[in-house]
């Protein structure tokens, strides 16, 4: 374990039935209280260190086709809170029976994330003391700035979440705007920090990326990672209203010329290959595509069977297309693809019209019109 250990940090909804919430702290304290009765004279640090390092390691997934009917969804995102709170007592058992411990530090930060983690939507008490024990933990100097940081990270977005509600923020690009300038404000030239700012930008609808990414290029100090993509955004944006160069492979190995779309609105919607479900997306814009559309569905690298999953998952026809990634004139190269899902529209002139996080579909379709 290191200090990259983290838990996610959006709360979770509570059943209303089944298990409760208090039968499940019961189960997750009997375990606790295995852990701290193994913990002693007997045993070494290390050994309770891997010990709490198996409690953070998570289960393999489960088989199965994924679907859950929302009372399940809902046990389990109790069942998960309830394991994190666990990992909590856990750490903090470790950096109090070893408080000169190189590690005990690093046993502080699990407990402030996984508390934030196990965060419930009736339990206040719990809620008042992770966001306590989380913003201690950002606020105290002797800390590693990188640590704080990723504490700091969960407090404030349990914050916002519980303003706004977890699905509303996730993509909420003006709220994700606000909280990456916040948290930039206060920890200052700190990788951690520039990198999350500009993976905001990156994610974010046009007017915002390119605003955030002009305002980093102004900081006195930026990490070179974090500059490279400020650039690469702003390169992206400079590509509105040109026509795009480069050529795709159908499924059936024809040939894309990108450069002699115009005549009708293109949308080259860039997925992941084995992401069939993102396609889904594209059912809410069927109904409004302007005549004749034509959708281009670009997987850099999937292999002819990938390329028929993701045909057959598609609410949408359109042609299925492939090119080298990590060619120079890859598309991806060209573009600065950096996230899938993500769509690009080129309008009837064949001219790159508007871009976006598949969120943005509405927008980018109706700037192309």
């Amino acid at each position: 374990m290191n200090s990259s250990t983290s838990c996610s940090f959006l709360p979770f909804r509570v059943m209303r039935n089944g298990l409760t919430p208090v039968m499940l702290l019961l189960m997750a304290s009997i375990a606790v209280c295995a852990w701290a009765q193994n913990t002693g004279s007997s045993r070494s640090s290390e050994q309770d260190w891997q010990q709490l390092f198996a409690l953070t390691t998570p289960p393999p997934a489960k088989q199965g086709d994924g679907k859950k009917t929302l009372a399940q969804a809902a046990t389990d995102q109790t069942q998960k809170a309830q394991q994190s709170r666990q990992i909590a007592s856990a750490a903090k058992t470790f950096y109090l029976a070893y408080p000169t411990d190189s590690r005990a530090g690093e046993a502080k930060k699990i407990e402030a994330l996984a508390a934030l983690n196990g965060v419930l939507d009736d339990d206040k008490a719990h809620e008042q003391a992770a966001l306590a024990a989380g913003q201690g933990f950002r606020s105290d100097s002797a800390k590693l700035s990188a640590d704080r940081f990723e504490v700091a990270l969960a407090v404030e977005r349990l914050h916002v979440s519980r303003r706004l509600g977890a699905k509303r923020f996730v993509n909420n690009s003006s709220e994700l705007e606000v909280l990456a300038q916040k948290l930039h404000d206060e920890f200052g030239a700190l990788p951690a920090a520039d990198n999350f700012y500009i993976g905001v930008a990156r994610y974010a609808d046009m007017a915002t990326s390119a605003r955030m990414a002009t305002a980093a290029l102004k900081w006195p100090i930026i990490s070179a990672e974090a500059k490279a993509e400020a650039q690469s955004i702003l390169s992206r944006h400079a590509l509105v209203g040109t026509v795009p160069s480069g050529t795709l492979t159908t499924a059936d190995g024809a040939v894309v010329d990108l450069s002699k779309q115009a005549g009708r609105v293109t949308l080259i919607v860039a997925v992941p290959p084995r992401s069939p479900k993102a396609l889904l997306m594209m059912a809410k814009i069927k109904k409004t595509l302007p005549p004749n559309t034509q959708v281009i569905y670009y997987t850099p690298t999937a292999s002819a069977a990938e390329l028929a999953t993701l045909k057959s998952g598609a609410v949408v026809a359109g042609l299925f297309c492939v090119d080298p990634t990590g060619a120079p004139d890859s598309l991806a190269g060209y573009l600065k693809i950096r996230q899938l899902p993500y769509v690009f529209a080129l309008n009837v002139a064949g001219k790159l019209a508007a871009f976006g996080p598949m969120d943005e579909l509405s927008n980018v379709v109706a700037a192309a019109r």
